[in-house]
């Protein structure tokens, strides 16, 4: 599991990844921190078409930096964040940004 150690160190390297379509982190116990720095790097991964982030622990405070960050992710057509610890407020949060994503 990379924990949020991992998307700390793997963060730069995708930034650097322009061709990049999928990102598959599921069951990667990436937390609230790490979902927080990889949502700042997602606008940048011009080409991100498929998130994966099923079963990780990325909560209200991670839910809310991807919401931030989905509007800059023009190519995202699919993702995953199905056995998360999300309540009705970081699913809110993602329901309000969806509409402003390209």
């Amino acid at each position: 599991c990379l924990g949020d150690d991992g998307i700390y160190s793997l963060v730069p390297a995708l930034m650097h990844s322009p061709v990049l379509s999928t990102i598959f982190l599921s069951d990667n116990n990436v937390g609230k921190g790490g979902m927080t720095r990889l949502a700042a790097a997602l606008p940048q991964i011009c080409s991100l078409s498929v998130l994966e982030l099923g079963g990780n622990c990325i909560e209200d405070e991670g839910c809310r930096s991807l919401a931030a960050a989905l509007p800059g992710c023009s190519c995202l057509m699919r993702l995953n964040i199905r056995r998360n610890t999300i309540s009705a407020a970081g699913a809110g949060a993602l329901a309000e940004a969806l509409p402003h994503a390209a």
